[in-house]
């Protein structure tokens, strides 16, 4: 018998070969391991890259409720949302990551989505300092939910900088 600390590294480890395995491109084998290890950004990015848009949602959204701190499920909810065409969501959820990540900006690839969204709707997306005011709010939120005596730390000058 297997206890679930036993099962972790297991799915822990499938967890990591999978996101190598797709981000190499070999996306059946990460697909397999992703449902093996029931990772959920996982199952939403595969879900995304074959457009599946209704299930990727609905992976990523899961994904948010469990851990609404993971960079990887804001920046694929960002992504998701830029190729639904709903680029002030997308500009909020890329916010969302950058403000995440160890170093509180975006990555190469989440910039590019956030530059693009800002060029094809001008007129939908607030300026920046707004949109990332928005974003920490929206985790500063979640985090008092968790620990009411949580102080979210303001990280919105660098990333407006960047």
């Amino acid at each position: 018998m297997t206890s679930a600390r036993s099962d972790r590294p297991s799915r822990e480890a499938g967890s990591s070969l999978a996101r190598l395995l797709l981000a190499a491109g070999q996306t059946e084998p990460a697909r397999e391991l992703a449902e093996q290890s029931d990772d959920d950004v996982l199952l939403g990015l595969l879900a995304l890259a074959s457009h599946d848009f209704a299930s990727a949602r609905r992976r990523l959204d899961e994904a948010r409720a469990a851990n609404p701190f993971d960079p990887r499920t804001a920046s694929a909810r960002g992504r998701l949302a830029f190729l639904e065409r709903r680029f002030p969501d997308a500009v909020g959820d890329l916010l969302e990551a950058a403000l995440l990540r160890p170093d509180g900006l975006p990555d190469a690839t989440d910039t590019r989505f956030l530059k693009a969204a800002r060029a094809l709707a001008p007129g939908e997306i607030p300026a920046w300092p707004e949109a990332a005011a928005a974003a920490a709010a929206r985790l500063e939120t979640a985090a008092r939910q968790l620990s009411a005596d949580v102080s979210w730390p303001d990280r919105t000058p660098g990333l407006v900088r960047a």
